[in-house]
């Protein structure tokens, strides 16, 4: 088949001029893409042959950016309906579409902030770390993951590790505490000092008995400037992209100032507790020194009589 007319849209998208194409075997137009070209003339040869209208939507990359295009090849006939040629006519409709994919990705991160924030709202504090991990790994389509914080000592702490993690995990000295001199160069611990997320599609070299990884994207989660906590989540199928570092991020960022009070709630309640605690054992020091001194002076009163 050869080139009978291109409009000069077309001759534009594809990057060529009219003299390579026009009259020109199509197999052969669009040479330096010859994938691309075997998938149209399939298409080509089955309008042929069945004689009927198809409509393609595709994805595929020209002159360095990537198209969405809407297509529909028609069939021509001659008076006695044979088919003798086929007009394709095509519709770039890459803005529509990365619109609509935006659209999505803000409806998709709208339910996760709101669902994420009414566990913060309604969950205990042991088992809301959890909770919202499940969300986050829901949303990040990942199998394993943590959600941790920074303690008031500047340590990490892991309230999230689920059982199956604990289970699988094999290392010897494994626990959820991790004291801030012990960080070394983890992923997480990259991300929690040069507040910035990181991500790695491996390998990872992992202490022995570690459960195996192959795919990891970790998060901090920062309040003010200073990084309170992290999200980690890890072996989602595909490698992690920029929407997935960005979701995670946006998640941080709604996570960040409800945690953040939180944890001063938490912080303040133990400082409560520790002051009752410290009052009740004062309260007891002076009741064990009241008795001794009414001993004492009971004995005083009772040895002249002894004598």
């Amino acid at each position: 088949y050869n080139y009978l007319f291109a409009n000069q849209a077309a001759i534009d998208h594809v990057g060529t001029t009219p003299d390579q194409v026009i009259g020109k075997n199509i197999r052969d137009g669009l040479g330096h893409v010859p994938e691309f070209m075997r998938l149209w003339m399939s298409r080509v040869d089955k309008v042929f042959e069945t004689g009927e209208k198809l409509r393609v939507q595709d994805e595929q990359e020209m002159q360095g950016r990537q198209y969405y295009t809407d297509s529909i090849l028609t069939p021509i006939r001659d008076t006695v309906g044979k088919v003798i040629s086929v007009c394709v006519v095509y519709r770039d409709v890459t803005e529509i579409k990365l619109a609509e994919e935006a659209l999505r990705e803000s409806e998709k991160q709208l339910s996760v902030r709101n669902r994420i924030a009414d566990i913060f709202l309604t969950i205990p504090d042991n088992e809301m770390y959890g909770e919202v991990l499940q969300v986050v790994l829901e949303a990040m389509e990942s199998p394993y993951g943590t959600f941790a914080y920074i303690d008031e000592n500047g340590d990490r702490f892991v309230p999230s590790m689920t059982r199956d993690i604990w289970d699988e995990c094999k290392m010897p000295d494994k626990g959820i505490f991790f004291p801030r001199d012990t960080w070394g160069n983890a992923l997480w611990a990259r991300a929690l000092r040069e507040k910035k997320s990181f991500s790695s599609n491996g390998p990872f070299n992992i202490p022995d008995g570690h459960m195996p990884i192959g795919r990891a994207l970790a998060t901090p989660i920062i309040h003010k400037g200073e990084s309170i906590g992290n999200l980690m989540v890890g072996d989602k199928p595909t490698d992690y992209s920029k929407k997935d570092i960005e979701l995670l991020e946006a998640i941080a960022d709604r996570i960040a100032p409800i945690l953040h009070v939180r944890l001063l709630n938490e912080r303040h309640e133990m400082k409560r507790k520790r002051a009752e605690e410290e009052k009740a054992e004062l309260e007891s020091r002076l009741q064990r020194a009241q008795k001794m001194e009414a001993m004492g002076l009971m004995a005083g009163g009772v040895a002249p009589d002894l004598n």
